[in-house]
């Protein structure tokens, strides 16, 4: 739920809303070019024109601060 909050405050949509570890999130391309440099997630689809969908994941392993990180990235 940290993760879904902070990228809804950082004013990104969500493709679908999740109340599981896995949070569907839809972010412009250009961004989505930039982060697969620093994060790994999954296109949630075929890309779009200008945005596309894509899913992050975490799990019992996944520490606060890389969630912080992600949500600083963005």
């Amino acid at each position: 739920m940290r993760l879904k909050k902070g990228v809804t405050a950082k004013g990104y949509r969500l493709y679908m809303d999740s109340q599981t570890n896995q949070q569907f999130v839809i972010l412009p391309n250009d961004k989505i070019a930039e982060l697969q440099r620093e994060v790994s997630f999954e296109l949630w689809g075929a890309p779009g024109v200008g945005e596309t969908p894509v899913r992050f994941v975490t799990d019992w392993s996944t520490r606060i601060e890389d969630v912080d990180r992600l949500i600083e990235l963005l």
